[in-house]
Formats: structure tokens, sequence, C-alpha cells
């Protein structure tokens, strides 16, 4: 299944990127196109931004004490 962004989804995915340490980026990738390709219809900026949410929990470190 092919997905179709818009440059704005693109971009929150992108951005969503640049804090990972470049080993998790692909990580990243593929778990949002995972639950993007769950979603019925049209992807709307909504779905994506859950999509890159449930991408992150695991790949974020948590900020030095």
């Amino acid at each position: 299944m092919t997905l179709r962004l818009t440059d704005d989804q693109l971009e929150l995915v992108m951005r969503a990127c640049e804090p990972l340490d470049p080993s998790k980026r692909c990580v990243l990738m593929e778990r949002t196109a995972a639950a993007l390709r769950s979603v019925s219809g049209r992807i709307n900026d909504s779905d994506v931004e859950h999509a890159v949410k449930l991408a992150l929990r695991g790949l974020q470190q948590a900020p030095a004490a």
C-alpha cells in the first residue's frame, strides 16, 4: 500500500526525526508508516500526528537531570 502524505504531513514526520539519533530514524519512519496503514480512507493531519506520537514511544531519550 502506498502512503500519500501532504507536504505539511511529511514535514511533521521529518521534524520528529530531527532530534533522534540517526540510527533510530528509520525505526520512526517504519513505525509511522505501519500506524498510517491502519487508517481507512484519506489520511489527515491528526492521523499523522497520532501515528508519529505512537512511533516515538521508546525512541526518545529522557532529558538529563
